[in-house]
C-alpha cells in the first residue's frame, strides 16, 4: 500500500497493479467492515493528519479511505467493545432497504471458529477453508505483522441489540490485513542496556505467536522465533510454569490472568517484564498486506 501515515493519500496495489473495489468485490467486502467497524476518526490539524482514537483503528480507516471506502448510510444500532477475552469487536448495521447486518473484526481465530464460509474473490459465498487462512495467518505473522481479521453475518429484520451469542449463528469470513507496528527505537536500547547489565527481558503480549516472535526477535529480546501461548500457560501446573517462565523469553495470546501467573510463578527473582504497550506507537501503523 503506498501512502505514508495517517494521511488518507495513495493507493493499494496488487500484483503491483492499482486496485479499484469496483473490480475487486471481495477487498470491498473486507474493507468495509474494517471501516464500519470501527470507532477512530481521521481529521487534519495544521496539514498533519492524526487519528482520533485508537491507532490500529486509525490505520484501517486510512486504509478504507485511501480506497475511496466510505463508511455509508447504514445505522450503527449495537455494539460489543473489543476485550481481551473474546478477541473481537462487533457492530449491528441498519442498511438502507435491507436488513440488518452484523459486521465483525478482531484476531483471526476468534473468527474463524465463529464462521462456516469464506468470501470467494468474484463476491460470492463458499464453504470455508481454515487451513488456507491458518497457511497465511502464519506467514503474516512471521514478518512481525499483527494480523486481524473481518467477517459478516446476518441478523433479523427486528434485531435491535447484540451479544456475542449472535455471532454464533454462522459468520462469513472476508479476509486478513496485517499491520506493520515498529517498535520504538528506544526500546530497542533500552533492552540492550538491560541485557548488558544482566537483566534477562521478558514480553508479554496478547498478540499472535508467530507476530511475537518475529517482534522479540527485532527488538532483541530473543534470537528465535520461539513463543509460549496462553493456552501453554492455562494447561501447566504451577511447577511445570516455573520451568516455562525460564525456558521462554516471550509470552503470546495472554490475558490479564496469564500475566499475574506469571508474576506469580517468578517469584521473587529479577525480572523486567516489557508488555506490549512498550514496543508502543510512536509511528503510525500501517496496513501493509490484504489477504
Amino acid at each position: 500500500m503506498a501512502g505514508i501515515g495517517y494521511a488518507p493519500d495513495g493507493h493499494v496495489a496488487r500484483d503491483g497493479r492499482r486496485v479499484e473495489l469496483a473490480q475487486a468485490p471481495d477487498l470491498a467486502a473486507l474493507v468495509e467492515v474494517l471501516a464500519r467497524c470501527n470507532d477512530a476518526e481521521l481529521a487534519q490539524e495544521d496539514g498533519q493528519w492524526k487519528v482520533i482514537g485508537e491507532p490500529t483503528e486509525g490505520a484501517l480507516r486510512t486504509l478504507a479511505r485511501k480506497l475511496g471506502c466510505a463508511r455509508g448510510a447504514a445505522v450503527r444500532l449495537a455494539v460489543i467493545p473489543f476485550d481481551s477475552q473474546h478477541k473481537f469487536m462487533a457492530t449491528l448495521h441498519q442498511e438502507p432497504d435491507a436488513a440488518p447486518r452484523i459486521l465483525v473484526k478482531g484476531a483471526p481465530a476468534a473468527l474463524l471458529a465463529r464462521c462456516t464460509g469464506q468470501r470467494a474473490a468474484h463476491g460470492d459465498s463458499e464453504p470455508l477453508d481454515p487451513a488456507f487462512w491458518e497457511d497465511r495467518i502464519e506467514a503474516l505473522s512471521a514478518q512481525g505483522l499483527r494480523v486481524l481479521a473481518a467477517a459478516v453475518g446476518p441478523a433479523t429484520p427486528d434485531k435491535g441489540d447484540l451479544t456475542p451469542a449472535d455471532l454464533d449463528q454462522g459468520l462469513e469470513f472476508l479476509g486478513l490485513v496485517g499491520i506493520l507496528d515498529p517498535p520504538r527505537p528506544e526500546a530497542v536500547a533500552a533492552i540492550a542496556a538491560f541485557h548488558q547489565a544482566g537483566i534477562r527481558v521478558k514480553m508479554i503480549t496478547g498478540d499472535h505467536a508467530g507476530t511475537a516472535g518475529a517482534i522479540g526477535r527485532e527488538m532483541g529480546i530473543t534470537d528465535g522465533d520461539r513463543a509460549a501461548t496462553g493456552a501453554q500457560l492455562e494447561a501447566a501446573s504451577d511447577e511445570e510454569l516455573r520451568r516455562i517462565v525460564q525456558d521462554y523469553d516471550v509470552f503470546a495470546r495472554t490475558s490479564p490472568e496469564h500475566k499475574l501467573r506469571l508474576l506469580q510463578a517468578n517469584g521473587a527473582q529479577a525480572l523486567v517484564l516489557l508488555v506490549a504497550v512498550v514496543v508502543g506507537f510512536t509511528l503510525p501503523l500501517t496496513p501493509v498486506q490484504i489477504l
